[in-house]
């Protein structure tokens, strides 16, 4: 049997409890969307308390917590994010090799490409990893500097490079590495997405990106918008890269992190690296049949 014996479950904050705490349920009018955003409210408080109720259920000291920065992962055998892939996400940045599984908190509306359970399964997935019968894979992430300096949360999807306000235009100077050669080039876009294997089916995919193998341990790196009125043709509009650095050539720039809730301000002649994390991120009950599904509805 697997040595489980203390489990952290992190959780997120529905729509609602959220814009409750922030005062704005009252400038909701719609009363189908108010309905809609209560019942997932329902559902994600629901399957969290099954979900605690079945961990103890097997004897194991369990804790709870709002994802989110957290310093103790380290503590714990095992991590269960409910919640959505943001969920996921969130606790992954810290995490280093406490291993995890997701558990899908709203089945109607979230995907959870991540997540190998719901309410209604997870008594029987929780069983099968204690029993060694649910194998982990091994996730690839990114680790970035900033300026030199180490930043703490590790990528598990994509980084998103761009000018803070979306109508302007991104300037800065990117460098990748391939076949062991460092190319450079100056340029204008929307910004700059860069993904792991994890990540390529994301924004990187919808913008015209590649899916990456699941085991890859490859970056890639994909130019939105690119403008170059009055320049020569930009070589590195797209690709892959063992590592990647970007210049700011703007004052207002910033790097999103596995979506919008996580954001480095970014100044003019700030320089961000970005190279394979040595730390990949261990996930229980990865589903490359629910990839090749989202894969195929996605195009």
């Amino acid at each position: 049997m697997h040595k489980i014996k203390k489990v952290l479950v992190v959780y997120k904050k529905s729509f609602i409890e959220v814009y409750k705490q922030r005062g704005g349920l009252s400038r909701i009018r719609d009363v189908g969307l108010l309905e809609a955003m209560r019942r997932s409210d329902a559902e994600n408080r629901l399957t969290k308390g099954i979900v605690l109720d079945i961990i103890k259920s097997f004897g194991l000291e369990c804790d709870v917590f709002l994802r989110g920065r957290h310093d103790k992962y380290g503590q714990y055998d095992l991590v269960v994010a409910v919640g959505g892939d943001g969920t996921l996400f969130a606790a992954s940045h810290y995490i280093k090799d406490t291993p995890v599984i997701g558990v899908n908190s709203d089945t109607k509306n979230s995907l959870a490409l991540f997540s190998c359970a719901d309410r209604r399964n997870f008594a029987e997935r929780f069983r099968e990893i204690l029993g060694g019968m649910i194998k982990p894979v091994l996730l690839n992430r990114l680790a970035l500097r900033i300026n030199g300096r180490k930043i703490r949360e590790l990528v598990m999807n994509d980084v998103l490079f761009t000018n803070k306000t979306p109508s302007a235009m991104s300037r800065y100077i990117m460098k990748v590495t391939s076949n062991g050669k460092l190319r450079a080039e100056e340029q204008k876009s929307s910004g700059v997405w860069i993904s792991t294997a994890a990540g390529s089916t994301a924004s990187i995919l919808s913008a015209g990106g590649e899916v990456m193998p699941i085991e890859s341990q490859g970056i890639q790196y994909l130019v939105r918008e690119p403008y170059n009125w009055n320049l020569s043709p930009y070589k590195l509009l797209k690709g892959f890269t063992a590592g990647i650095e970007i210049t700011s050539i703007m004052d207002n720039a910033g790097i999103y992190i596995d979506g919008s809730r996580l954001c480095y301000d970014i100044r003019f002649g700030d320089k961000i690296e970005m190279r394979c994390s040595s730390c990949p991120l261990c996930l229980y009950g990865y589903s490359s049949a629910k990839r090749r599904f989202f894969i195929d509805k996605a195009r």
